[in-house]
């Protein structure tokens, strides 16, 4: 089965909040004063999920990353051009429901 553009990018999306929120977890660990390599990874990542619950607006704020990322090609030529067919299909259908 092959995803969809708009799967991909959600799927990019939370992988991009989830990289966010682990390192915020392991900034607190940090200051509170724990090491990290004393700390299951798996820990980490249940922190990072809880985080990601409590402040929504870090998925929010991966979403115009990981576009422009698609945008300016890093996932590959044909996710590239995919994207921009997806987003020029997108903003049409915007504004012709718009009017």
């Amino acid at each position: 089965m092959t995803l969809t553009i708009a799967q991909h990018l959600r799927m990019a999306t939370m992988t991009r909040a989830m990289q966010v929120a682990r390192g915020l977890v392991k900034e607190e660990l940090k200051r509170q004063r724990v090491r990290i390599a004393d700390v299951e990874a798996r820990e980490i990542t249940a922190r990072a999920k809880d985080y990601l619950i409590a402040h929504p607006a870090l998925v929010a704020d991966a979403r115009p990353v990981v576009e422009s990322w698609f945008a300016r090609g890093v996932f590959g030529k044909r996710a590239q051009k995919e994207f921009i067919e997806h987003s020029t299909f997108h903003s049409h259908n915007v504004e012709s429901t718009a009017r």
